[in-house]
């Protein structure tokens, strides 16, 4: 909550952001851990959905999928497609040829 709240968004919208966000990129049953906690998998896409909080003018992600199991993997590519398709700028670096 406190890093939706640092990202300008207006208190009334927090819960729903947060909710949204974790549920996209497939965090809910984490909430309640601390980052310590989590796999390098789900620290990539914890990150990754910070990034995209607010939403920036440009998001920069560096290989944002690496070491993430291939359905949250694929999850993450339709977000990046959503998000493209709404205007939002995505600068992405991979290794991967799918991405």
């Amino acid at each position: 909550y406190l890093l939706v709240r640092i990202r300008g968004v207006q208190h009334s919208r927090i819960k729903l952001i947060v909710d949204t966000i974790s549920s996209l990129f497939l965090l809910d049953p984490f909430l309640n851990n601390y980052i310590h906690e989590l796999s390098g998998g789900t620290k990539r896409r914890l990150h990754t959905a910070i990034a995209l909080i607010g939403p920036p003018l440009v998001a920069i992600l560096d290989e944002p999928t690496t070491g993430v199991d291939p359905n949250a993997r694929q999850q993450m590519q339709e977000i990046f497609l959503n998000a493209v398709k709404a205007k939002l700028t995505i600068i992405l670096t991979s290794h991967s040829m799918d991405e």
